[in-house]
């Protein structure tokens, strides 16, 4: 459990890698896996707070249900990755590639590690089964997984190792970012357009209307705002083109029960 709240305290505080409640760690453990609970910060876990267990089945599928503690909706996607440590974080670098069109060629010039791309599903089951089906198909998994889209995940037995993939894999982008001339990222008090998403968490906490959340939570969404303007302005002057969602999966993440549970959670903690 140490491994545990040390990678997520740690990764959480980096808001590069993760921005406000996204983002998941996962350790498994006497056939339960410890994942944080939907609507946390992982920088705000600590003992007895902010994570949950559950079974380690991989006919699991977790559906928000009111409860004060439910397990992360990416519960399924990590039940799935067979390495006793998962870490998932929403490294902006990376996204820049993930958000782009033809970016998974990108990524291949860039990172200097065997990985997984894996195209864009929703949040939840749909994501892991898309999982999955690449595991069918591929029969190992590298341990380097980049989500179209959405983010990066690296996982291994050993935490260490898992936490050094994941700094290790977002450095190859920051650096190939900083070689062309694009400044590191930092977090702008901004905002950004609400209409067009590059990624779920755009979809689920950007809206026109100010939320009534708790005062310290509203700093946490420039986070959100600084992650949209800095990917969208990357690829920009990159000369790409970015892979905005469409239209219709907009409208599903948005009536997604899991991810309205998971905002209105993380409105209200304090």
């Amino acid at each position: 459990m140490q491994h545990f709240l040390r990678i997520s305290k740690y990764i959480g505080s980096l808001p590069d890698l993760v921005q406000g409640p996204g983002g998941n760690v996962s350790i498994k453990t006497n056939g339960h896996i410890v994942i944080k609970a939907s609507g946390f910060c992982l920088r705000d876990i600590r003992k007895n707070y902010g994570y949950i267990k559950v079974k380690n089945s991989p006919d699991m599928i977790v559906v928000a249900n009111g409860d004060s503690s439910t397990p992360s909706i990416e519960t399924f996607l990590h039940v799935l990755i067979d390495s006793k440590y998962v870490i998932h974080a929403h490294s902006v670098s990376i996204n820049v590639f993930s958000c782009m069109k033809n970016g998974e060629q990108e990524l291949r010039k860039i990172i200097k590690l065997p990985f997984l791309f894996l195209r864009f599903r929703r949040p939840g089951a749909d994501i892991g089964r898309e999982l999955k089906k690449a595991i069918r198909k591929n029969k190992t998994l590298p341990s380097v997984i980049v989500l179209q889209n959405h983010g990066l995940i690296t996982h291994h037995n050993s935490a260490q190792k898992a936490l050094d993939l994941m700094m290790i894999t977002d450095l190859y982008a920051k650096k190939y970012l900083e070689k062309n001339g694009i400044v590191p990222f930092k977090v702008l008090k901004e905002r950004c357009d609400v209409n067009n998403h590059l990624f779920p968490d755009s979809v689920v906490f950007f809206t026109k209307n100010k939320m009534d959340i708790a005062l310290e939570r509203k700093e946490l969404f420039f986070e959100l705002y600084s992650a949209h303007n800095y990917i969208l302005d990357s690829i920009s002057k990159l000369g790409k083109t970015p892979n905005f969602l469409s239209a219709s999966e907009v409208k599903k993440i948005r009536n997604m029960r899991q991810e309205k549970y998971r905002k209105n959670k993380y409105a209200i903690l304090k």
